[in-house]
């Protein structure tokens, strides 16, 4: 019986070892959070990448250094662009001759424009002799027909004659009527022509149109009508040429020379090159983070993961402080997909294979002067998680 006593006795023992063993293993990272600084200060992991291939020119800020107001950190320029300035270079002698072209057609088109304002002047000049002229022989015509209307025989004469001479006396009325009637119908004549030359029309004695009429013909404005529609297409073509040519300078300039910036407040924790190093477009150049936006890494255990959810509180207590933050939680990620220095700029100490994960957005950070805290380590509590609910967790009661 004594046997039996001590063989249940040691099978008692034996499951009590086992099981504390099993709590300490299970509960091992759950204690480990909250009696030893594991975490860590993090922040997003910001990388820029050279935009273009090139030679850096300026010094590259220092870890940890001021950036500045500007944001300039690093600055890139590609003397060796032989075919881009090429490009540039046809560009530019294009835009050129398209100009060139443009202001010959304007200066024909000035010196056409002078041409017909003489012809014009002249044409009107010999338009007001023409009406002087009109004018002239109407009022000569008109003197003429007074003059014989004057002179003509009276019909008192012409009564008083005896029969045998009144056949010549009739044959002479008859002939100034003649001519009078014929000098009206020149005068006629005259009236329409003044009149039509007043509406710029000019028409000589036989209908023709004076040789000087011509002289401000319809070829010269078909001309100017003309040169003005190749002034506008060769307009239109320097304003091609000129955008074309900005097109390339622009794209010349972003090849050739290139300003990398950050924001002001941000640090740099990372330089992969210095002053006079080449890069190679896409080539890593450094890496920054934020400050004002500051993360803690909280390495849990995955019994503990699933009580603690996102926008829930957690205190945390940074390395070298006395005073307690609240934060609140961000993310939360499995033992199989946590975020690692691809992706945060630090990660947790704590941290190794078979642990989750969460991040703790610390929220507006006050550093009162004092450098960027990433890397810190940081004392995290969740105070809506405790030793109990995650033994419950772990054994689904």
């Amino acid at each position: 019986m004594t046997t039996a006593r001590k063989s249940r006795n040691w099978v008692f023992f034996t499951a009590i070892i086992v099981f504390v063993l099993y709590a300490a293993w299970m509960l091992a990272p759950y204690l480990r959070s909250i009696l030893v600084r594991d975490a860590s200060v993090t922040s997003w992991a910001q990388t820029v990448n050279a935009p273009v291939a090139g030679t850096i020119i300026s010094d590259p800020p220092t870890t940890s250094g001021a950036i500045g107001d500007e944001g300039h950190v690093v600055r890139i320029r590609n003397d060796r662009l032989f075919r881009e300035a090429e490009a540039v270079l046809q560009h530019r002698i294009q835009q050129e001759h398209a100009l060139e072209r443009v202001h010959e057609l304007e200066t024909y088109a000035s010196e056409l424009d002078q041409l017909i304002r003489d012809r014009a002047k002249r044409t009107e000049r010999y338009a007001a002799v023409f009406i002087e002229r009109l004018e002239a022989s109407k009022r000569a015509l008109e003197q003429e027909v007074d003059i014989l209307a004057a002179h003509g025989p009276s019909e008192s004469e012409n009564d008083l004659e005896p029969a045998p001479l009144n056949t010549a006396a009739t044959t002479e009325q008859v002939d100034v009527e003649e001519h009078i009637a014929q000098l009206q119908a020149e005068l006629s004549d005259l009236d329409s022509r003044l009149q039509a030359a007043a509406d710029g029309v000019f028409l000589e004695s036989d209908g023709s149109d004076p040789s000087w009429a011509h002289v401000a013909d319809l070829g010269l404005e078909a001309e100017r009508l003309r040169i003005r529609l190749d002034i506008a297409e060769a307009q239109a073509l320097h304003k091609e040429a000129t955008s074309a040519l900005e097109a390339q300078e622009a794209e010349y300039q972003k090849l050739r020379e290139a300003d990398i910036v950050i924001p002001s407040h941000a640090e740099v924790y990372e330089i992969e090159v210095g002053k006079g190093s080449t890069v190679a477009a896409g080539d890593i150049l450094l890496r920054w983070v934020d400050c004002d936006n500051l993360l803690v890494d909280v390495p849990v255990s995955d019994a503990e993961l699933p009580l603690i959810r996102p926008g829930s509180q957690a205190t945390i207590l940074l390395e070298g402080e006395s005073e307690e933050r609240i934060g609140t939680v961000h993310l939360t990620r499995g033992s199989s997909a946590t975020l690692d220095e691809r992706t945060l700029a630090a990660v947790a100490k704590g941290r190794h294979e078979g642990l989750a994960q969460v991040l703790v957005d610390l929220g507006e950070t006050d550093l009162n002067g004092n450098t960027c805290p990433l890397g810190n380590a940081a004392y995290v509590e969740f105070p809506d998680v405790g030793l109990f609910d995650v033994i419950r967790a772990r054994l689904r009661l």
